[in-house]
């Protein structure tokens, strides 16, 4: 096996533990803070929760990340105003802790948004066209009448002829115990054309270049 198809098959199995591990957002009203802790949201303001609630289980998602990427609270590609509250758009986050071979700059400035992701890909060969996406390429997803750069990043898994099959963070879908919820999640995003009214459809694939990983 190549270097290229190594990086791509470690960086799908760390996705795969994840969702196996049934990481979940806690439920409506609770929030998971920068340091991993457990906060509910009451009419006096946020209040740490005590005991093994079981929205504990949505700390796993700082913690991974934070494993993975080094990031703190003090970090400012992390840190918008959402975090401050108890959480934070993760989606690219979990895509970027997944490939911990990519350089630590491009993991941290560019894979956490989907607008810097899209300037730094556009008119590169990072930027692939949407019939070869391959398994482990990030795949960008967005509505109709949406940002132009897209909305939400994922993980291609495998490549159908009307969909991706994907495994993304912070979002709806198939959780690693099979029901139906909300964090790390496998999908099937269709490509433009075959997507339901007003429902996401692939925007963008990236691929990142031997050059953008660590030497």
């Amino acid at each position: 096996m190549d270097e290229h198809n190594t990086r791509v098959e470690n960086c799908i199995a760390r996705a795969e533990e994840a969702h196996a591990f049934n990481v979940t957002e806690p439920p409506r009203g609770y929030y998971v803070d920068a340091d991993g802790v457990i906060l509910k949201k009451g009419a006096s303001g946020f209040s740490e929760v005590s005991g093994e609630d079981e929205c504990h289980r949505g700390a796993e998602i700082i913690r991974y990340i934070n494993d993975g990427l080094g990031w703190s609270k003090e970090d400012p590609y992390t840190n918008s105003y959402n975090m401050k509250i108890g959480g934070f758009s993760w989606c690219g986050a979990f895509a970027a802790w997944c490939d911990i071979t990519l350089s630590a700059e491009l993991r941290k400035k560019v894979l956490p948004s989907t607008y810097r992701l899209w300037e730094f890909c556009k008119g590169t060969a990072r930027s692939i066209p949407l019939d070869e996406i391959q398994r482990g390429d990030i795949v960008v997803v967005g509505k109709k009448g949406g940002k132009r750069w897209g909305a939400h990043i994922t993980r291609a898994l495998e490549v159908g002829e009307t969909h991706v099959s994907t495994i993304e963070g912070n979002a709806h879908g198939r959780l690693g115990s099979g029901l139906w919820g909300e964090g790390v999640v496998t999908r099937r995003r269709p490509f433009k054309g075959h997507n339901k009214p007003r429902e996401s459809y692939i925007m963008f694939a990236y691929r990142f270049l031997e050059e953008d990983y660590e030497q």
